[in-house]
């Protein structure tokens, strides 16, 4: 309980003290993995400005740095550096909850935008859960300043749980760009690339 009590007071006084960087990004993604819409605006956003500083919390139990691009700086979740990062980062990217398991949370000075982990609207979001979960998100959904979403019905989604009046960007999800948006060649070789990785027949043909 001590060090419990004295995580918590060390983290409150990192975040009082720690100044913002307007050009650092810190992302949190569910899993801790270089995956999901998180990856997806990152890579874009270093395209269009290489110079922007890129954190990304992983999880020691799950790391593997060879994912990840050269450019960007992991971090364990629950470290110093961990914390440190969320709090001078000007923009924080989430994909789930994970950051205030964690304890962070945002600064009135930063913006946090979360991407959520679904894919076609068609995932329910869990309004009956047990009462940390909905404690958590209903905090970090009050915190957020911009969720993204795809369609009228996932829009619905998010309204009848816990983004009600938040701000919602129809943009779509960013992870699915590359199934719509590359050239014929370039989807050609994700094909290929993921029959060879699951060992499937080159003449089958899937649906989703």
């Amino acid at each position: 309980m001590g060090e419990s009590l004295s995580k918590i007071i060390s983290i409150r006084i990192l975040k009082l003290f720690t100044g913002i960087e307007n050009n650092k990004i810190m992302v949190v993604e569910m899993r801790g993995c270089y995956s999901c819409n998180p990856k997806a605006i990152v890579e874009k956003l270093l395209q269009l400005n290489p110079s922007l500083k890129i954190i990304w919390a992983t999880n020691q139990s799950i790391s593997d740095y060879d994912q990840f691009p050269p450019m960007i700086e992991v971090v364990n979740i629950g470290t110093y550096d961990y914390y440190y990062h969320i709090f001078s980062s000007k923009l924080i990217i989430c994909n789930a909850m994970s950051m205030y398991y964690s304890g962070a949370k945002k600064k009135k000075n930063q913006f946090l935008i979360q991407t959520w982990h679904g894919s076609l609207g068609l995932k329910r979001i869990e309004t009956n859960s047990d009462k940390i979960w909905i404690k958590k998100t209903t905090k970090m959904s009050n915190d957020t300043d911009f969720i993204i979403c795809n369609s009228e019905f996932e829009k619905r989604v998010y309204r009848e749980t816990f983004w009600k009046k938040n701000k919602i960007l129809e943009f779509g999800h960013p992870r699915n760009d590359m199934l719509v948006n590359k050239s014929e060649e370039r989807r050609k070789n994700i094909r290929e690339v993921l029959y060879e990785k699951y060992g499937i027949d080159t003449d089958s043909r899937l649906v989703l």
